[in-house]
């Protein structure tokens, strides 16, 4: 048995997480936990947040762009989706 799957079987034993209907994790890496209960556990929506990565943008002669970029996973009748989301953090005209 991997740590995951001890962790996992942990989890499922809250009576917390068993009564939940939506399932929040913050920090989640590679996605493999989320992605994990959202198939083993259907009935429930599960959301999942990582932030990857800070990207400076340097546009020649116009502006300097830090861009964040963010991953949600979000499970929706047993289905998952991926999606990234780029937030401009800083904008430098030059």
């Amino acid at each position: 048995m991997t740590s995951f799957d001890w962790a996992l079987k942990k989890i499922s034993k809250l009576a917390s997480f068993t009564t939940a209907k939506l399932v929040l994790e913050i920090g989640a890496g590679s996605f493999t936990r989320s992605a994990k209960i959202a198939s083993c556990y259907p009935d429930k929506q599960v959301f999942a947040i990582d932030f990857q990565e800070v990207i400076k943008l340097k546009i020649p002669s116009l502006a300097i762009l830090d861009l964040t970029i963010l991953t949600l996973l979000l499970s929706i009748a047993g289905k998952i989706y991926f999606l990234k989301i780029c937030l401009i953090s800083h904008f430098l005209l030059q």
